[in-house]
C-alpha cells in the first residue's frame, strides 16, 4: 500500500448530514487528517471527500478497499451511514429499503474496514447504532431490529480481533434523541441534543478507545428505561 501522508486518516462514511458530517467539522477543525466518504458530494468544498451509494452493494467492496489503500495509512473508520422511518403497517417497502442500507450496506463497509484494519494489524472501527438496538418497536420494526444487528455484528467483530490477539478497537455509539434527520419525534421529542455536541462525546470517546458509548450521556438512561418497559409500551 502507498502512503500518502505520514499522519494517519480518519475515514468518516456517511458524512453529508447529522453526526457524520458533525465529526468530519470537528476533525476539519483540528487540523486532523480526514475523509468524508458520503453519497452526496456536493456539500463539501474542501475536496476531502469521496463518493461512495452504500446501496450500490456491486461497488462498495472494491471502491472501500480502494479508498483504504489511497489514504493509507488509515487510523479510524467511522461508520454511521443509515436510514429508517416508522412502519404503519405490514407492507414491506420501508423494511426492505431500511435492510439494504442498515444491514447488507452496513455489513460490506464494517467487513472492508476490518479486512483492511487485520493487514495492517491495527486500527479502530466505530459503528454508530441507536438505543434503539436495546428492544424492538411497534412502529420502527426494520429500524431497530437493523440495530440491534449491527451491534451484535461489532461485537462479533471485536471478537475475532480478540482471538487473534491484533490491537484493533471496535467501538460502539449508541446516540439517543439527537437532532438530525433520522430523529422523527419532531418537537416532541426530550432530551434533544445537537449533532455537534454528539460528535464531541464521541470524539472523547473514541479517544479513550471506549466498547459501549451512549451520547448524550442521558442516552444510557433511555436505554435502561427501553430495557425495562412492558411490550405493550413499544407499540
Amino acid at each position: 500500500m502507498e502512503k500518502n501522508s505520514q499522519r494517519s486518516t480518519s475515514i468518516i462514511i456517511g458524512s453529508s448530514s447529522g453526526i457524520g458530517r458533525a465529526l468530519y467539522e470537528l476533525y476539519r477543525e483540528m487540523k486532523l487528517p480526514v475523509v468524508a466518504v458520503s453519497r452526496s458530494t456536493e456539500w463539501n468544498t474542501d475536496g476531502c471527500v469521496e463518493a461512495l451509494d452504500l446501496n450500490e452493494e456491486d461497488q462498495v467492496d472494491e471502491k472501500l478497499d480502494s479508498i483504504f489503500k489511497r489514504y493509507h495509512p488509515v487510523r479510524e473508520v467511522y461508520l454511521v451511514s443509515g436510514t429508517g422511518d416508522l412502519e404503519s403497517d405490514f407492507e414491506p417497502d420501508i423494511a426492505l429499503r431500511t435492510i439494504r442500507l442498515n444491514v447488507n450496506g452496513f455489513t460490506r463497509a464494517a467487513y472492508a474496514a476490518s479486512r483492511y484494519f487485520e493487514s495492517v494489524q491495527t486500527g479502530h472501527l466505530i459503528g454508530i447504532t441507536s438505543v434503539a438496538a436495546v428492544r424492538g418497536s411497534g412502529v420502527a420494526r426494520s429500524y431497530n431490529a437493523s440495530k440491534a444487528y449491527q451491534s451484535r455484528l461489532l461485537e462479533g467483530i471485536r471478537c475475532h480481533f480478540l482471538k487473534l490477539k491484533l490491537p484493533v478497537q471496535i467501538t460502539e455509539v449508541r446516540p439517543g434523541f439527537v437532532d438530525t434527520a433520522m430523529m422523527k419525534g419532531g418537537d416532541k421529542a426530550f432530551w434533544v441534543s445537537s449533532a455537534g455536541k454528539a460528535a464531541n462525546q464521541i470524539f472523547r470517546a473514541v479517544r479513550r478507545k471506549q466498547k459501549t458509548v451512549y451520547v448524550t450521556k442521558r442516552g444510557r438512561l433511555v436505554a435502561w428505561i427501553l430495557s425495562i418497559l412492558p411490550e405493550r409500551f413499544l407499540g
